[in-house]
């Protein structure tokens, strides 16, 4: 295929790509405007369709044998992989495991949004049970891992999922389609022998479902067609998800409103309630804090009813509405998984937004180091630096940086941390207050003011 024609298919399956969407967007809104504020992409190097939680990137021969519904399905798909985070925190777990049990969940979800009950894209029937039999969209992709787990040999698992990742490169997904009870590809390709998801009737989905000892659960033979090569290779994870869970709100305000609200599912709705209702109530506990901590009283201006008497008596301060120059320094250390990185980012936003943009000041990432101070005053500034880390946890280099760079300039000093280090001698914060943010109930400093995220264990 020389250039030109290269180009006119390209052109072709973005019109077509266009249609859908345009479709989607009156038909399943909250599909149609999240997927306006992702970046659409024709990939030639990518077998079937794929995500990194930014982009959503079609293959060419798969997008263009694809009917506009099996389409608008795969492009709804990718979005729950965002919507949900699967992109952004599949590590640590079995890569080919984690893969079936988050397509379980977000096929699941688009069913019932579809209003059915089975479909087939690209010539198999998509996946949506979870192994108890029951439908994937009533856990979490790492619920539906753990039901897996439970019947696999995972040492197995890998080494296949390792020979299926490959596979699943060069063939798009089709590979998996063919594989057996033994989890291994029958002979020439009988798919005969494949188990799919028509093995669970209405009369045992109360059941547990088993596949063989050492592979996958026999109900997920079939119905691969998407790649995950892709997630974990944004480098900032962590605000990429923060920042799809706003895009997620934003959508929501556009809906609420209207006829259409029903269109957004019950997780995007619990998404809507955690960045509506951060955990802390930050308003309350830094008007608390500063009035406590950093000023209990100020003598100016005195209190009018005493002017004229020798003594200038203090007139206690209202309730701030704008905090400025709060140095944040947050733990990313190797205690300090993306999860809770995400919450701590989580919760600065939520500062941010209940002083409406009036609280700024610098933000560090710190492990044995920190990272130079940036300056902050919206969601958008906290992005522009990455976490640095996975070293161990220094707590002194915090206060040697903020003496270094902010020496009598700061008003606060907010710590977001698991603890886990030791703690210096408070003389080193030289007499600014410090707030100590903690994901748990482990650890107290032995100095400072403390409050705990919510759910602190």
């Amino acid at each position: 295929m020389n250039s030109l024609e290269r180009a006119q298919k390209d052109i072709a399956l973005a019109k077509k790509i266009s249609i859908v969407k345009m479709k989607m967007l009156s038909e399943h809104p909250f599909f149609g405007l999240l997927c306006s504020k992702l970046d659409l992409a024709i990939d030639t190097d990518c077998e079937t369709a794929c995500t990194d939680g930014k982009t959503i990137y079609f293959g060419e021969k798969f997008s263009d044998r694809l009917n506009t519904e099996e389409l608008s399905f795969i492009i709804m798909h990718e979005i729950m992989h965002v919507v949900a985070g699967h992109c952004f925190r599949s590590n640590g777990y079995d890569n080919f495991l984690y893969n079936i049990a988050a397509d379980v969940v977000v096929n699941s979800i688009i069913l019932d949004e579809l209003g059915v009950p089975e479909l087939d894209v690209d010539g198999s029937e998509v996946m949506h049970y979870a192994p108890n039999g029951k439908e994937g969209r009533l856990y979490t992709a790492e619920q539906v891992y753990d039901m897996i787990v439970d019947h696999v040999d995972v040492n197995s698992s890998k080494s296949k999922g390792s020979e299926c990742e490959e596979s699943e490169k060069r063939s798009g997904g089709n590979d998996r389609k063919n594989l057996s009870e033994d989890g291994k590809n029958p002979p020439n390709g009988d798919k005969n022998s494949a188990l799919s998801n028509d093995r669970i009737s209405e009369d045992n989905k109360d059941e547990t479902v088993v596949g063989s000892s050492d592979g996958v659960p026999d109900i997920y033979a079939d119905g691969f067609f998407d790649d995950h090569s892709k997630w974990g290779t944004l480098e900032n994870p962590t605000y990429n998800e923060l920042r799809i869970k706003q895009r997620v709100y934003e959508v929501y305000l556009e809906l609420k409103d209207t006829d259409r609200f029903g269109s957004i599912p019950n997780m995007a709705q619990r998404i809507v309630e955690q960045v509506q209702n951060p955990p802390i109530d930050w308003k309350s506990a830094l008007n608390d804090f500063i009035q406590k901590e950093v000023n209990d009283y100020s003598f100016s201006p005195p209190d009018k009813r005493f002017s004229e008497s020798d003594f200038f008596l203090p007139d206690f301060n209202d309730a701030v509405d704008k905090i400025e120059n709060v140095y944040i320094a947050v733990d990313a250390s190797g205690s300090i998984n993306n999860k809770e990185l995400s919450l701590a980012l989580n919760e600065i936003k939520g500062a941010i937004d209940q002083f409406n943009d009036k609280f700024n000041g610098w933000i560090s990432y710190f492990d044995f180091v920190v990272s130079d101070p940036a300056p902050f005053e919206n969601l958008s500034d906290v992005s522009k630096q990455k976490p640095i880390g996975l070293g161990g946890t220094n707590f002194t280099a915090v206060f040697e940086k903020a003496k270094e760079k902010f020496e009598g300039d700061l008003t606060c000093i907010i710590v977001i941390t698991d603890g886990a280090s030791k703690y210096p001698d408070e003389s080193i914060a030289l007499g600014v207050p410090v707030l100590w943010l903690l994901n748990n109930k482990k650890r107290t400093p032995p100095w400072g003011r403390v409050i705990r995220m919510e759910n602190a264990k």
